[in-house]
């Protein structure tokens, strides 16, 4: 995927390293959208979108087991899984 998409025009060099610059100067955000205008350009930036995986298990909210005691764990080993 491009990093940047461009609408209604052409960009030049200078105007296409800009955006650039504005992508490559907060990490998490994954492509730009120049939207050209005339004499002005628009530039939405979209973020990229970590999900984790969240999961209730022994009545708690978790993305993962690292935080469980062993009591916690033997409970989760020890859980009937339903179909």
């Amino acid at each position: 995927m491009d990093r940047i998409r461009v609408f209604g025009g052409i960009l030049n060099a200078e105007e296409e390293k800009a955006v650039n610059d504005i992508i490559d100067k907060y990490t998490d955000v994954d492509y730009a959208e120049a939207i050209i205008s005339g004499d002005f350009i628009d530039i939405k930036t979209y973020r990229k979108a970590p999900f984790k995986r969240i999961r209730r298990i022994t009545g708690y909210l978790v993305g993962d087991l690292s935080r469980f005691n062993d009591a916690k764990l033997s409970e989760v080993n020890d859980r009937l899984k339903h179909n």
